[in-house]
């Protein structure tokens, strides 16, 4: 197996302000460096337009090049791209090259997304050794999302325990939507397990945070609140989740609105 070198080289070139016509000079001029950069670069303009096709002769380009950065980058924007497209086995082989590449920037995310590809699959003890290599890697932006994920899959396989050991780290993290995701699947295991108070603490705490997995747990207390007998404390909740941005939550709760408008006194 390659195993691609982590030295890179520091250039003057904003490479986010250069037009497609600088990019390409680049590309045919004398740093092989610089233009494995503008490769990967015009692939992800490429990308952005969704023009695949093209973005994918841009990466095959960059990888052929086997800079020690580049490279890499391409065949995780490879994999993504197969992803995009609904080929699973092939996005598994391209995050899988690149999480195996040593290059310490590419590597965790690759890992990351590869775990999250395997787990998709019902190949979950090798989605959590990936999982696993992502937290590992103390890479700031990868390891609060498999924190998460590890917990999930833990709690998806019954193993509370193990969920709630990787979910705390992960609301424990300064990572936005990991805190609230973790925080509401805690509030789920803490229902599981029969501890109303420790569940509904949790999706109070989401819904605090704000955003993210916060229509759900407005949704949970909603009905918490129905099997209590509080009618205008579920009414509140429902109507909160009803007015959020997220389609299929809103959509949830003004069907209970509607089917339970009798008996909430609507």
């Amino acid at each position: 197996m390659k195993r691609w070198g982590t030295k890179r080289k520091r250039g003057p070139r904003p490479w986010a302000d250069l037009d497609e016509g600088e990019l390409r000079e680049a590309v045919d001029g004398p740093d092989p460096q610089d233009a494995a950069h503008a490769m990967t670069v015009l692939g992800y303009r490429c990308e952005g337009r969704g023009e695949l096709a093209d973005a994918e002769q841009w990466y095959r380009r960059a990888l052929a090049t086997e800079d020690p950065v580049h490279a890499p980058m391409a065949m995780l924007r490879l994999g993504g791209i197969r992803e995009r497209q609904g080929r699973q086995d092939e996005a598994a082989h391209w995050f899988r090259l690149a999480a195996e590449s040593g290059e310490p920037e590419v590597g965790p995310g690759a890992a990351l997304r590869l775990g999250l590809v395997l787990e998709s699959r019902g190949e979950d003890e090798e989605a959590a050794e990936w999982l696993r290599r992502a937290v590992e890697s103390g890479q700031p932006g990868t390891v609060p999302e498999a924190l998460f994920w590890l917990g999930s899959l833990a709690h998806k396989n019954h193993d509370l325990d193990t969920a709630e050991h990787w979910l705390r780290q992960a609301a424990d993290s300064d990572a936005p939507s990991a805190v609230s995701r973790a925080m509401h699947e805690l509030g789920l295991i803490a229902d599981e397990r029969g501890d109303q108070r420790e569940a509904t603490r949790w999706h109070l705490q989401v819904v605090e945070h704000g955003e993210f997995a916060a229509p759900d747990s407005m949704l949970w207390l909603a009905a918490d609140q129905l099997k209590r007998g509080e009618r205008t404390e579920a009414v509140v909740w429902l109507r909160r989740a009803a007015a959020t941005d997220n389609p299929r939550v809103a959509k949830a709760a003004r069907a209970l609105l509607e089917k339970f408008s009798d008996l909430l006194g609507e």
